[in-house]
């Protein structure tokens, strides 16, 4: 299944294994892939606002519908996560931070991920 109207985006990826350092407390990030998707990259449409707090509701955001699984921040053991997915939109990074798979009742080969992105500060 494609999605209409995808484009090519650049997904940054990180490994499982960052942590907190154990002096400083300071995060340090785990090691990074590129991921080359297609997405079809829109503004987010008021219902995947509504989880959000009122800060974030006022952060740049965009609806990313693709065929590629993104992930958001994974917690694991104590001090050591996944951070998550980041995709670049027209020369800014945004960070994925909610992912719903959706597939149409009647239409086996629409399935695709509905991914809510917020700029980066």
């Amino acid at each position: 299944m494609s999605v209409p109207f995808a484009e090519p985006f650049t997904v940054t990826r990180y490994s499982v294994g960052g942590t907190y350092g154990t002096a400083d407390g300071e995060w340090t990030s785990a090691a990074t892939s590129t991921v080359a998707i297609q997405a079809s990259v829109q503004p987010a449409p008021g219902k995947l606002l509504l989880h959000l707090s009122e800060n974030d509701r006022k952060r740049d955001s965009r609806a990313v519908y693709t065929t590629t699984q993104l992930f958001t921040v994974a917690e694991g053991a104590v001090g050591v996560r996944r951070e998550a997915d980041e995709i670049a939109i027209n020369g800014d990074t945004f960070q994925i931070n909610s992912v719903k798979p959706w597939q149409h009742d009647s239409h086996a080969d629409t399935e695709h991920w509905e991914c809510l992105a917020l700029k980066k500060n």
